[in-house]
């Protein structure tokens, strides 16, 4: 495994592989569930190299806008059929890296408070899903950037078609994080049960499952 930063290795294990944490619940799927699979702040590759080994035959996308990030995740994708894209969630428009921000995930967003920003370009939600979403797993972890998503209602109605939704929330975008964690959990309440996992200073934990899907978990 390629990682960006050493001290980050025991976190990002952590948060997927070890059995007292699987922050999305994603090994309790079945193998087969999904034919598609979309990690939206895929960092280093972690959650998608879970999705592989848990879902072999899905097709794995894996997006991220941190060029640091995106290269080991190229590095550690290699030979697993996962495809890997150096874009963010956004609004189709270049989006700019936070100052100050942790190692383990960077903030992108529409505008930067710093002199000299990293830049990335971004897509639209719509554009990075697949045409068929009736087998298609989301996962979500921006550090803010998916709260782009509100002002787009096409990507909104088809993140409503997707089989199953992980998500973190994060406050941004004029919101609170409680505020933009509430506005997620009322959007995503129309289609899906949602279930909040775990709630911390930094983010808002759900998971959602369309309703009427296939062997609802």
């Amino acid at each position: 495994m390629k990682f960006t930063h050493r001290r980050d290795v025991h976190f990002l294990y952590s948060e997927f592989f070890a059995h007292d944490m699987d922050m999305y619940r994603f090994r309790k799927y079945r193998p087969g569930h999904f034919n598609h699979i979309v990690d939206i702040g895929a960092n280093v590759g972690m959650f998608a190299l879970l999705a592989r080994f848990i879902q072999p035959t899905a097709t794995i996308d894996a997006y991220d806008p941190d060029k640091r990030a995106f290269k080991a995740l190229t590095i550690n994708a290699e030979n697993l059929h996962i495809n890997c894209y150096h874009v963010g969630v956004g609004n189709g428009n270049p989006i700019f890296r936070k100052a100050g921000h942790s190692s383990i995930g960077h903030s992108y967003l529409e505008t930067s408070d710093d002199v000299n920003p990293a830049q990335s370009e971004s897509m639209r939600l719509i554009d990075m899903l697949p045409s068929d979403r009736s087998g298609c797993y989301v996962k979500m972890d921006c550090e803010g950037g998916e709260n782009a998503i509100f002002g787009d209602p096409e990507s909104c109605q088809a993140l409503g078609e997707c089989l199953a939704i992980g998500m973190e929330t994060h406050g941004s975008h004029g919101m609170t994080l409680d505020e933009a964690s509430k506005r997620w959990c009322t959007m995503l309440q129309k289609t899906h049960h949602v279930k909040r996992i775990s709630k911390s200073r930094k983010g808002r934990i759900f998971i959602a499952n369309r309703k009427g899907g296939r062997d609802e978990i």
